[in-house]
């Protein structure tokens, strides 16, 4: 499996990859990538996360409890915490298993809580990047 998240946060979009980590949880991982909104079309943005969806790994070193994987993001959205990042974020979660691809909207439940999968409005859709670049279209508008 591969998995990579896409965040919008204003007028910008970020796409990181996912990696799993030894101890069996899903970090973000690089690439860390930032694009203004306006200037992202629909089959850029799907380029896009299947380069970070090459990126995945598996069984990485787990980081640190110190260390925030997402920081990266959050130095490109230029925010000091994850916070002030979650106001106003919204988010989906692509997932590639065999020749498939799974889009998950997310909804953002703040800072503690983090963004929850809304499993019921997850988009199945095959593996090329023109029925991506739809599904992650659709997908995009149902996130919370």
């Amino acid at each position: 499996m591969r998995a990579a998240l896409v965040y919008e946060r204003g007028e910008c979009v970020y796409v990181t990859s996912e990696s799993q980590t030894l101890d069996e949880f899903w970090i973000a991982s690089p690439p860390f990538t930032a694009h203004e909104s306006a200037d992202l079309e629909d089959d850029a943005l799907a380029r896009l996360v299947l380069a970070a969806l090459a990126e995945s790994e598996l069984r990485i070193r787990t980081p640190s409890a110190a260390t925030n994987p997402l920081s990266p993001v959050l130095r490109l959205a230029g925010v000091k915490s994850l916070s002030e990042f979650m106001r106003g974020a919204r988010a989906v979660r692509v997932v590639v298993v065999d020749d498939e691809i799974e889009i998950t909207p997310m909804r953002n439940a703040g800072a503690r809580r983090g963004f929850e999968f809304l499993e019921e409005k997850s988009i199945r859709t095959p593996n090329n990047p023109l029925s991506l670049s739809r599904a992650l279209s659709r997908a995009r508008t149902l996130a919370e």
